[in-house]
């Protein structure tokens, strides 16, 4: 049977090699995300026995601070949906105008067609017989 601090030293273990597999992007046990709940999950250990790991909390505030902000991967792919994001305002500005442009064109033919129907019906004034008969 383990002792307590021989426990203790197993589970601190556990804890730094899940740390380990997160920052290095090879879960075996969580999503991958870098949150402590996944750390804990990934070295098997419970919440509690995570907090009481003063060697985890180091190891992570080290992390923290001199973390690089973003994986240049990701910075890119960023960049990149903004671009497309930017691009597709425009498109979507260009849609507007011709969708004011078609509604303005649907309400010139729609009085084109009265005006036709107008034009071509028969007058009640004028006869339509033929003035001398045959």
């Amino acid at each position: 049977m383990e002792t307590s601090n021989a426990k203790h030293k197993s589970s601190e273990a556990r804890l730094l090699a899940g740390l380990d597999r997160l920052l290095s992007g090879k879960p075996v046990y969580s999503d991958g995300r870098l949150t402590k709940t996944n750390v804990a999950k990934e070295a098997r250990v419970s919440l509690a026995t995570l907090n009481r790991s003063e060697r985890l909390h180091q190891a992570w505030d080290d992390h923290v601070k001199n973390a690089v902000p973003v994986n240049p991967a990701v910075a890119a792919l960023e960049a990149k949906l903004s671009e497309l994001r930017k691009k597709n305002r425009a498109l979507q500005a260009q849609r507007r105008v011709l969708e004011r442009h078609l509604d303005t064109a649907k309400a010139v033919i729609a009085q084109m067609y009265l005006l036709n129907l107008e034009l071509s019906a028969p007058d009640p004034t004028v006869s339509m017989k033929p003035p001398f008969p045959r």
